[in-house]
């Protein structure tokens, strides 16, 4: 006698199916009528119609579905799905979560295994089990640069070493550029971007698993990440950023650059999707003292799932619907320069000049994971990554030196792993 059993409802993976009349019990589920809320955000690449075509898919694949877009305040979308759980109020789907945390915290349901089937690997655990899917994949930061202005101040190639990086901000700024653009204000996960940047290219480049050992105590900012900061303290010292750094945001810096007001932008490769007036955007790795350059890389691990939906089979399915979307991979990649890795995705629309030398710039650099932005075990505490942003914004304004940064971030990171 067939029957119909579905266990347990604290986990996915207790969703236990048995064939009822040839169809699986979470099939039947995933079919009922259901609203889902997914907490997104916008920026100016990202808009409500970028959201549309993400989600199209998953509305035409579950027509008794209903998504009520969210839309978190700022940027730092860490935080404030963080302020929402604290508050129980956790959205159905969460594009972006601090994931090792609300694991912890036991807020999130994992998807199965055969959910990757859909996607070219990449994918980040936490404890073994899957919580983000991988639909697509980003280097934060490259550098993007005004090519005209690089030629008016005598740079002839980009940048191959630290030295030379140095020399070019010299030169730019001798003819009254301004070398390089940073933004604060309203969104303070801009402001360490180019020291994360060179810890990337510094730290993380030797050792790849420098997040996980400095949240274990195997190492500290003390002793293997001062000279990334003295860098940093560098380029503030000399005066290289724009004056208004911490007072503009990310869509004023942003636009800042498009229109000929710096002639250096590090930002995630998102800003291939960008473009300049009156003059061309090219893109460079972040120089090492020597050698090859070394790139920080996230594969994006989206939507998160809360545990206390009232719909996870719904949420399930939607969630692999709308990160192993084609016509979602392809929004990624035209709006927001985000490279797909979504199985079988062949590009439907001509791609730019810079998404193309952004992409091959970032397949020819050794990638490691970003100190800051990845997730699962290399996930770093969010009040950490707080700390990091006033830390920078500190070495920004002059209030705080490099050595007093790795010190109270040191502490930081014992603080916030609870050791």
């Amino acid at each position: 006698k067939e029957k119909a059993v579905v266990k347990g409802a604290s986990a996915l993976d207790n969703l236990v199916c048995v064939k009822s009349k040839g169809k699986l019990v979470l099939e039947e589920q995933w079919k009922q009528p259901a609203t889902l809320s997914l907490l997104v955000f916008k920026t100016p690449n990202i808009t409500e119609d970028y959201w549309v075509a993400m989600t199209a898919e998953a509305r035409k694949l579950m027509p008794k579905l209903k998504i009520k877009y969210l839309y978190t305040p700022g940027l730092d979308r860490k935080a404030y799905a963080q302020q929402l759980f604290s508050t129980n109020q956790l959205p159905d789907l969460i594009w972006d979560a601090p994931a090792g945390d609300f694991v912890k915290a036991g807020a999130l349901l994992n998807y199965p295994e055969k959910a990757l089937s859909f996607f070219n690997g990449g994918e980040t655990r936490i404890g073994g089990k899957i919580y983000g899917l991988p639909s697509g994949a980003q280097g934060i930061p490259m550098v993007y640069y005004n090519k005209t202005q690089f030629k008016d101040a005598g740079i002839t190639s980009v940048p191959k070493t630290w030295a030379e990086f140095l020399t070019a901000c010299e030169k730019l700024k001798a003819k009254n550029y301004t070398p390089l653009l940073a933004a604060g204000a309203g969104d303070a996960w801009a402001s360490p971007i180019m020291l994360q940047g060179i810890m990337n290219s510094d730290v993380m480049g030797k050792n790849p698993k420098f997040n996980q050992d400095l949240k274990s105590g195997k190492a500290s900012l003390k002793a293997d990440a001062l000279n990334a900061f003295k860098k940093f303290e560098v380029l503030t010292s000399k005066g290289y950023f724009n004056k208004d750094a911490l007072s503009i945001s990310y869509a004023q810096v942003k636009e800042k650059f498009e229109s000929g007001g710096g002639a250096m932008y590090p930002m995630g490769t998102w800003q291939a999707a960008g473009t300049g007036k009156d003059f061309e955007i090219g893109v460079f790795p972040i120089p090492p003292d020597s050698g090859a350059p070394t790139l920080g890389a996230v594969v994006s691990q989206v939507p998160f799932i809360s545990a206390k939906t009232k719909y996870p089979a719904q949420a399930l399915r939607a969630g692999i619907a709308i990160a192993g979307s084609q016509a979602g991979a392809e929004a990624g990649a035209v709006t927001d320069a985000l490279f797909p890795n979504v199985k079988g995705w062949k590009a439907k629309a001509k791609m730019t000049q810079l998404f193309d030398e952004s992409f091959a710039a970032y397949m020819a650099t050794k990638r490691v994971p970003t100190f800051g932005w990845n997730g699962g075990e290399d996930e770093l505490p969010a009040g950490f990554m707080t700390d990091l942003q006033k830390a920078a914004q500190g070495i920004m304004d002059g209030s705080k030196t490099a050595e007093a940064a790795v010190d109270e971030l040191d502490a930081s990171i014992k603080k916030n792993t609870a050791r």
